[in-house]
């Protein structure tokens, strides 16, 4: 990216930065700060800047530490500057979103610029302090705006402090006892009733001023007796909830600028979410262009992102651990328990393979946690952690309507003229509107080379006049950035020069789009999974966002969002990038948690399930490692068919649906298979994932999964089962039925060795999965649909599985199998099978199908099997747990190196 004096400010927007990470406190009315205004990162708006950037990330942020942090953060405890600077360009958002573009207060170079150095500061400080110090530094210092006769502490007393309020402690306590800690926290409990939660928190610092030094709270009483204090400060690992909280105002405004402009889901000229004083309809903004502004966006959820990541740690006592814990990186949350948890789990396969070989015992010395291991859950790891900002910034996205009067209120009284313009929040519609804003990113990326003047072009690609399909990438689909322009000096400082074609600006602004919806993406699936119990307004919000043209009943609600979503175009989306990190589990949240979403698709199965069911089918032929549970992705999408199939009129529709050779799903590789209907290609997908997992996982909750779509589809009906997808059946069903007449006796009374115990486990799989997979051939075999089915008749002609009739006496499977049997007897009766020759099957097949009108009703009596229901899937409060380790997953993958939970900052 060339050297610092080429792609850092130089001259007086170098020197006003410089002056910024001083030790003197610099007021936020101070002259000082629109001195800001001038500092532009050199070819910031040239094409490709950030393009560059990205290819190159570390360069910025290692000249901007160099430069800019190591003084910042060695000053930042004693002037404040950092915070005062994140409060100065929350406002700088603010008064460039709403000022007229004849207006202007600053050049939209300077936003960008100041908002890249912004994120790269901010990258510093969460890599550099654990939760409770970034808390401190970005929301607690200076402790005082200036010292008092009141502030100042009486002799024999210490100073507790906590965002800008105090106490005094007498000292020392007459007794020092384990209640006395509460002395320092139950004061500022009271002055801060909305915090007293996180105060009271076994997670809560005390931080001794000036040394820096910090220790539990149930330490005080022993540290501060070993010490000459006279002031503390608490430090919770949670946001503030007070309305002067500076995460809370930077979070406002950025909600607010991402839902007025490009691809936000509010229009920047609409006043219906803006309050009184900005309710000027038809002026326009400084939102236009549509590249740059774009690049901002990516850099506010950037923004989000890494403050997402903070995670909040349990403290540990011994100075060693401590010093350890000071040095924590705030990096892939859930990444490192995640994999502790797989490779044991790995480790524990391996040891349960040995040992069901070599016939050993379970030791309870050894493996303690066998019986834990044996049963993989939904819960990935047993202790969520805390991400207090991701926390914050949901409850910014939650707050009601009386709320949003207080700040007003707030704003008022402390002169933060940015927290006034915090949308009207009425019925949680900010939180819908901010969560439909980051689905348009997803589905509107591929317009954003058409789009060189939002917000109005975006309005008419949603308009219901022009709600055709039309494939927008075959309008740009031939561009790309070549290497001569991405070569140009113009660009980047010290790069060789090049040549700008005329698809420059287009190239920007699609450029542009794709980086806004890969980040978009992971802010989107943070909030559903994030603690979905604490944060009900935003998974209720999520729950009714809706596609008005599909359901009249809700149009409504969207009187006031001038953007409403397109589920046609969402759906495409999702369905061509499912094999990118996110977007399975977006389709899960979509389906399992949008019921309007998973009425859509049931209502349109050919767009769903081909494309669904592709994706399936090539984790079962190239995933071949054994793995110790399931991915998540795979997971996903498993559990969205489920939910799917759970609908009568779905099924019928895949029965009725077909295609003309299931190669395009199966792979080339396949033999053709002509004609066959969706309902027999899903029976073949799933039978293959069950019989991947027993050798890749051996789990039980996929398997429990895969069991529950063969009973949707037996308790639905199948009709027009292909000659293949009924071979598949009886082959998987003999296999099964193999395994269960070997396994069927009871275990031993004893305590089970580790490799019975592991048996036994494998017995249970196979019980499950063979008792679904019998019920739907039963199913099959019931009028009327048995006409349909003669394919399925005649494979059980030619090959019955011997094993079938050795388990009739079995209480659960025994009576599907009975009616099986003597459903193919009764043919058999009226129709011998011919000798196997591909001349007489089209013939036998016509006679079993003329045939099946005569059978007797007796034989359906046989039919009825007990306990076979229609399954559905329900989140528990351990789902979150269970994905959201692949939403970090998927942000390692997705994103650059710039964020800081990258896979080189994880690992150091």
């Amino acid at each position: 990216m060339g050297s610092s004096e080429s792609v850092l400010p130089e001259g007086p927007a170098a020197k006003a930065l410089q002056e910024m990470t001083k030790p003197k406190r610099i007021a936020i009315t101070d002259s000082f700060w629109f001195e800001l205004l001038k500092v532009q990162l050199p070819g910031m708006m040239k094409p490709g800047f950030f393009e560059a950037h990205y290819s190159e990330p570390t360069v910025l942020d290692a000249l901007v530490r160099d430069a800019y942090f190591l003084q910042l953060v060695a000053t930042n405890e004693h002037s404040a500057n950092f915070r005062t600077f994140l409060r100065f360009w929350a406002r700088l958002l603010h008064y460039f979103r709403t000022s007229p573009s004849d207006a202007k207060p600053c050049s939209f170079s300077a936003v960008l610029s100041l908002s890249l150095l912004c994120r790269c500061l901010l990258k510093q400080f969460a890599e550099c302090f654990p939760a409770h110090e970034l808390l401190f530094q970005l929301e607690q210092v200076p402790l005082h705006e200036e010292e008092t006769e009141t502030s100042k502490c009486q002799e024999g007393h210490i100073m507790v402090n906590y965002v800008g309020k105090h106490s005094q402690v007498k000292w020392p306590p007459t007794e020092a006892t384990a209640a006395t800690a509460s002395l320092f926290v139950e004061p500022l409990c009271s002055l801060c009733p909305e915090d007293a939660t996180a105060l009271r928190d076994e997670n809560c610092m005390m931080r001794v001023l000036p040394t820096g030094e910090h220790f539990s709270v149930a330490e005080a009483v022993e540290r501060l007796q070993e010490m000459d204090v006279q002031e503390v400060v608490l430090c919770p690992s949670a946001v503030p909830h007070a309305r002067g909280s500076v995460l809370r105002s930077v979070f406002r405004e950025i909600v607010d600028f991402l839902l007025y402009s490009t691809f936000g889901a509010v229009n920047s000229t609409s006043p219906s979410l803006h309050g009184d004083s900005e309710a000027e309809s038809g002026v326009q903004r400084n939102l236009s262009v549509s590249p740059t502004t774009m690049r901002l966006q990516a850099l506010l959820h950037e923004i989000l992102l890494l403050l997402s990541a903070v995670a909040a740690v349990k403290p540990q006592s011994s100075s060693e651990q401590e010093s350890d814990w000071k040095s924590h990186r705030n990096c892939a949350p859930f990444q490192a328990a995640f994999e502790q948890r797989r490779l044991a789990e790995a480790a524990f396969r391996l040891r349960a393979e040995a040992a069901e070989s070599a016939g050993q015992r379970l030791s309870s010395s050894k493996e303690p946690d066998v019986k834990a291991e044996l049963e993989p859950k939904m819960l990935s790891i047993s202790e969520p952690l805390s991400l207090p900002f991701l926390q914050a910034f949901s409850e910014v996205l939650q707050e009601s309507a009386e709320e949003d009067e207080k700040v007003i209120e707030a704003a008022d009284r402390n002169g933060t003229a940015n927290a006034a313009s915090h949308v009207k929040n009425c019925d949680g519609l900010t939180a819908k509107a901010f969560l439909a804003t980051l689905l348009n990113s997803l589905w509107l990326e591929p317009h954003a080379a058409l789009l060189p003047n939002p917000p109005k072009e975006v309005l008419d690609l949603l308009s219901a006049r022009r709600s055709s399909d039309v494939d927008a990438n075959a309008v740009y689909r031939g561009i790309e950035v070549s290497k001569m322009y991405l070569a140009s000096s113009e660009l980047m400082p010290g790069l060789p020069s090049g040549f700008v074609g005329d698809d420059g600006a287009a190239v920007e602004a699609g450029m542009a789009g794709k980086a806004i919806s890969k980040r978009a993406l992971l802010v989107l699936l943070l909030l559903v999974f994030y603690n979905p119990q604490a944060n009900a307004k935003i998974t209720m919000a999520f729950a009714s966002l809706t596609d008005p043209r599909f359901d009249s009943s809700n149009s409504a609600a969207y009187a006031t969002i001038t953007a409403p979503l397109h589920f046609p175009k969402i759906l495409r989306v999702i369905l061509q990038k499912l094999l990118e990190p996110g977007y399975p589990l977006l389709l899960y949240c979509l389906v399992i948690k949008n019921a309007s979403f998973r009425r859509y698709c049931q209502r349109n199965a050919d767009k769903v399930l081909p494309a669904l069911l592709e994706v399936l089918n090539n984790v079962s032929t190239t995933e071949n490692k054994i793995l110790a549970k399931a991915p998540a992705g795979v997971m996903g999408m498993l559990l969205a068919v489920l939910a799917l199939t759970g609908d009568a009129g779905f099924c019928e529709q895949m029965s009725d649906v077909k295609l003309l050779d299931a190669r395009t799903v199966l792979g080339a590789s396949q033999r053709s298979v002509k004609e066959i209907s969706l309902s027999s290609l899903l029976i073949v997908v799933i039978l293959r994932l069950g019989h991947w997992n027993f050798g890749a996982c051996r789990d039980s909750f996929f398997n429990r999964t895969v069991a529950a779509i063969l009973g949707n589809l037996a308790a639905h009906g199948v009709e027009h089962v292909h000659w293949h997808t009924a071979n598949r059946m009886l082959e998987v069903a003999g296999l099964l039925a193999r395994n269960a007449v070997k396994l069927r006796n009871g275990g031993p009374s004893r305590q089970p060795s580790l490799g019975e115990a592991a048996e036994m486990h494998r017995s249970r799989m196979v019980r499950s999965l063979l008792t679904s997979l019998l019920r739907l051939v039963s199913s099959c075999l019931r009028m009327p649909r048995v006409s349909t089915n003669t394919q399925l008749v005649y494979a059980l002609q030619k090959n019955y599985p011997p094993q079938f009739t050795q388990l009739e006496a079995d209480p659960e499977l025994g009576p599907p199998l009975m009616h099986v049997r003597t459903a193919t007897d009764w043919f058999e009766a009226q129709c011998p099978a011919t000798d196997d020759t591909d001349l007489d099957v089209e013939a036998q097949i016509a006679r079993l199908q003329e045939a099946s009108a005569r059978l007797p009703a007796e034989l359906m009596t046989l039919a009825s099997v007990e306990g076979a229901s229609v399954s559905a899937y329900a989140e528990t409060e351990d789902a979150s747990a269970y994905f959201l380790p692949s939403v970090w997953e998927a942000a390692q993958s997705k994103l650059p190196d710039h964020v800081c939970w990258s896979s080189s900052t994880a690992k150091s």
